[in-house]
């Protein structure tokens, strides 16, 4: 919990600034439609387009790698790996979809987003760091793992750790690309598009911070609520996560079973439910994996716990101490993408469980869901070599057709 505590305090630094930069507006209009909106389906150009280069004035020692999506180009340096990109791609396509905005605003939120020069960067975090300031335009902020645009600097960036695999179906901190891109959307269009969108913001924020509705959270930052309780601007960011059915870490302890996010952000706080919907049509949302792995797989084998200490020669077997390495069609593969070794390897470990008892020790991994997943994160073979101590203990094998 510390770390997290550290990383949202940086946090709150980033999202309300409005420092740097240079404000300027450009002719033109965005794409009228975006034909892609799977992950899988995106291709990432490498180097980055000389026109893009100049139209946004770009580092290229730093910028290596782009996805445009409704004229809005995503980019990353060369370490962040392409699935990460495309997952990003994805969430931004659809919250900027037809489906997701309201039709009378569709067309003049994304070309005030295009008009603005907006861009978003997905940075790698290296060990040490967050990873922001390295981001050239970024250079003089504090290191942080999510920035919004401003006028003034109109980029959105975010760490490539918010866009790798989550095994919960419940993701605790939410959705970092979500969260900023609502933030750009309020900053770059919406105030500009709807004259009273802030007072209203203002007030609806003010009676949930005295009628204190998002008290008794599972994170507090201090005053009995959570981080949507900041001020006004992150209100409605997170109030955007919770609409997207993402951001568990706000809602209310007494939540009832089985009530998605959405509908519980709507009966806890009407008001913010109804300034969402002014931009949001009420009947859509993200799913919770929105670019991210498409649902998950729990590859499953079992061993009989005497043949892990006649292997081992040990009496006794300490569940944490078992390993596993997962090869998709013969290749070793890792589960996260993170740029990061050490990193990755910590992450992977998260969607391994491994539980049992005298006779019998199960052993149980999160996989990206062959049939559900893009294409580039399934096989026609899959494989699971479990380790212990250095030993291997067991060897499992399950067919794509297996599951179909």
């Amino acid at each position: 919990m510390k770390n997290l505590i550290i990383i949202l305090s940086l946090f709150l630094i980033s999202c309300d600034s409005e420092d740097g930069g240079s404000n300027h507006i450009r002719s033109g209009s965005a794409p009228l439609y975006q034909e892609i909106f799977s992950s899988d389906q995106f291709t990432v150009s490498t180097p980055i387009p000389q026109d893009i280069v100049k139209t946004y004035n770009l580092n290229v020692d730093y910028y290596k790698k782009v996805i445009v999506v409704w004229g809005i180009p995503i980019l990353s340096p060369m370490n962040v790996n392409d699935s990460i990109l495309k997952n990003a791609a994805e969430i931004v396509a659809l919250q900027l979809s037809d489906n997701n905005l309201q039709p009378d605003l569709q067309v003049a939120i994304r070309d005030k987003l295009y008009q603005n020069f907006f861009r978003i960067v997905v940075f790698p975090s290296p060990d040490g760091s967050i990873g922001s300031t390295f981001v050239p335009e970024l250079i003089n902020f504090p290191d942080a793992s999510g920035y919004s645009a401003t006028k003034k600097l109109p980029i959105a960036a975010v760490t490539e750790q918010t866009l790798d695999y989550a095994a919960s179906e419940e993701p605790y901190l939410g959705n970092t690309l979500i969260h900023e891109l609502t933030h750009s959307i309020h900053l770059l269009a919406l105030r500009d598009l709807i004259p009273d969108f802030d007072n209203q913001l203002t007030d609806a924020y003010q009676n949930a911070i005295n009628l204190k509705l998002w008290e008794n959270t599972s994170f507090d930052i201090g005053n009995g609520m959570g981080y949507i309780s900041k001020n006004h601007l992150e209100y409605l960011a997170v109030g955007s996560e919770l609409w997207n059915n993402t951001r568990r870490s706000e809602v209310k302890k007494n939540k009832p079973n089985g009530l998605s996010f959405h509908e519980h952000l709507k009966e806890n706080d009407y008001t913010l439910y109804r300034i969402l919907n002014r931009f949001y049509q009420n009947d859509y949302s993200l799913n919770p994996k929105a670019g991210i792995y498409k649902g998950i797989y729990q590859f499953g084998c079992n061993v009989n716990s005497d043949e892990i200490k006649e292997t081992t020669g040990e009496s006794s077997t300490n569940l944490n101490d078992i390993s596993y390495e997962l090869f998709l069609d013969n290749s070793l593969y890792s589960i996260s993408k993170l740029s990061s070794e050490s990193k990755r390897s910590l992450a992977n470990k998260r969607y391994f469980f491994a539980s049992g008892s005298s006779e019998q020790t199960n052993l149980k991994l999160n996989i990206p869901h062959p049939l559900k997943a893009p294409s580039n994160y399934s096989a026609n073979k899959y494989r699971v070599d479990f380790s212990y101590h250095g030993f291997k203990i067991l060897q499992c094998h399950l067919n794509k057709e297996d599951l179909m």
